[in-house]
């Protein structure tokens, strides 16, 4: 009994021990945690770091010598603001101060220093955190591109009063202010010559071309130089310049009386006066109507008389112009002769000639049946209508384009050495009086096909009415045909009723449309 007794308090005793072994360890950890979490603040590793700041790299293209503004910009995760560092400067550039713009963004200035040989140029910058944190270096790649070629030239170029015949010089300037090679053609009015009809200007280059005036006749002119690029961009130098003639006729204009009989000669005298002061020869030209005038020498300020003597029947009236032509100069002087006037002839009031004339009734007081009645005189016979120009050729005109038309003409079988395009300017004198004046066409580009000639006519306002006309010169610089009055301009506006039946039509088309759609739309 008692060692059932005293096993059992063994037993008894040994848990117990147990139990306190266990409380005490569980005592002891509690107090390890405890000093561990008192020190947590201390013993525990802190967050996982930020990652670096980045810098963005990029291409920009700029213009060669051009200026820029190039936006910087950095990435970064954390508090605070970066800052912008320049690592490596261009070598063919400058760049400004930064300029801080926030969030994270900045700007900078590049100027390109211009320098031909270079395509390509560079720089680096990184961003700094306010912690001292740093970025890997980003790189900026510049491309310099050529700038176009920009044409630069004197909006109007004068020319000194000089002698017809005689030339005088001056030098047209062509800049290409902008990159690359300036290149074009060039064309120039009538009586002004290039010495050159094209032209190549490098970049920041001038290039000069000679502009020679060499009129031939003694008037004023306007004209204008047309320069034509290589991508068909056009642009203009006005000319003017003027000339006095080195021989002048008295008068000026020649007016023939009409003869008194129908085979009676019509002549005239007109003085030539040699305005140089040395020798000239002058050869003369005119029409079949006119009779050839000999060639005559003047000696230095030598004036004389030069009979003209018209060669159509007096029944035929005669407007022509003499041309009076020396070494590079020519003169016109417009002769003009009246036809033959028949004498007015009285009609006796016999029963043929009544029948024929429109006669006046006798007066009522007449008393003799024998007195004879009164009759009107009767007109003059009509003098028979001469063509001034018979050998006249019809001309079509075409546009092509905005300023640009196509004259076309049936191509003569003659020969003709040149043709002479002019434009028709009306003007109203001190007097009050309307006076027409011609101006040449500036460099026509004049074609030649097997039946037909063509001049294609640049520069013209489209938005005004332009009278023109052709004339051929034959072999000896004489007018050989001259076309009637060609007049080219805007397209003529519809007029009211075109409008209102375009209207009319245009409605009944959409009201047809309407009723299909809804046709179309219904259900079957």
């Amino acid at each position: 009994m008692d060692s059932v007794v005293s096993a059992r308090q063994f037993r008894h005793g040994r848990r117990a021990m147990t139990r306190g072994i266990r409380r005490r360890f569980c005592a002891f950890g509690a107090l390890l945690f405890l000093v561990a979490v008192a020190q947590a603040d201390i013993t525990l590793p802190s967050a996982a770091p930020s990652p670096p700041p980045q810098a963005d790299a990029f291409t920009i293209r700029i213009l060669r010598g051009d200026r820029m503004i190039i936006p910087l910009r950095g990435h970064h995760g954390g508090s605070g603001t970066v800052t912008f560092w320049i690592v490596d400067p261009p070598t063919h550039g400058t760049l400004s101060e930064l300029r801080v713009l926030g969030d994270n963004r900045a700007t900078i200035v590049y100027q390109n220093d211009g320098a031909e040989s270079v395509a390509n140029d560079r720089f680096t910058y990184l961003v700094k955190t306010s912690g001292n944190r740093v970025s890997s270096a980003a790189e900026v790649t510049i491309i310099v591109e050529e700038p176009p070629a920009h044409l630069q030239v004197p909006g109007r170029i004068e020319f000194e009063q000089t002698m017809a015949g005689e030339s005088q010089t001056r030098d047209l300037a062509i800049t290409n202010d902008g990159g690359g090679v300036l290149e074009g053609r060039l064309s120039i009015s009538s009586p002004w010559r290039l010495a050159s009809l094209g032209y190549r200007v490098e970049s920041g280059k001038t290039e000069t071309i000679a502009v020679t005036f060499r009129p031939e006749e003694g008037r004023d002119f306007v004209g204008q130089i047309t320069l034509t690029g290589a991508d068909g961009a056009l642009a203009s130098v006005l000319l003017s310049g003027s000339a006095t003639s080195p021989i002048t006729f008295e008068p000026a204009e020649l007016r023939i009386l009409p003869p008194r009989e129908k085979n009676a000669p019509r002549t005239a005298s007109v003085t030539l006066t040699n305005q140089t002061g040395r020798p000239l020869t002058v050869k003369f030209t005119a029409d079949r109507k006119i009779q050839p005038i000999p060639a005559i020498a003047l000696a230095p300020a030598e004036a004389k008389a030069i009979p003209v003597v018209i060669a159509a029947d007096g029944t035929i009236a005669v407007d022509e112009t003499i041309v009076a032509r020396g070494n590079g100069f020519s003169a016109r002087l417009p002769v003009s002769a009246q036809s033959l006037i028949l004498p007015q002839a009285s009609v006796s009031p016999s029963p043929k000639v009544a029948a024929s004339l429109p006669v006046v009734p006798p007066a009522p007081a007449a008393t003799s049946p024998q007195q004879p009645s009164l009759v009107r005189q009767a007109e003059p016979p009509p003098v028979p209508s001469v063509s001034l120009n018979a050998r006249s050729v019809p001309v079509r005109a075409q546009r092509l384009a905005g300023s640009l038309w196509e004259l076309r003409w049936a191509r003569p079988k003659d020969p003709v050495a040149q043709y002479r395009i002019e434009e028709r300017f009306l003007a109203l004198d001190g007097a009050g009086a309307l006076q027409t004046n011609w101006r040449d066409l500036p460099s026509p580009k004049i074609a030649f096909a097997d039946d037909r000639v063509t001049a294609q006519i640049a520069g013209l306002d489209p938005d005004q009415m332009h009278s023109l006309k052709v004339t051929a010169l034959g072999p000896n610089g004489a007018p050989f045909w001259e076309s009637p009055l060609v007049v080219v301009g805007p397209p003529p506006e519809p007029s009211r009723r075109t409008r209102t039946l375009a209207l009319i039509f245009g409605g009944a088309l959409v009201v047809l449309l309407v009723l299909r759609w809804r046709a179309n739309r219904a259900p079957p």
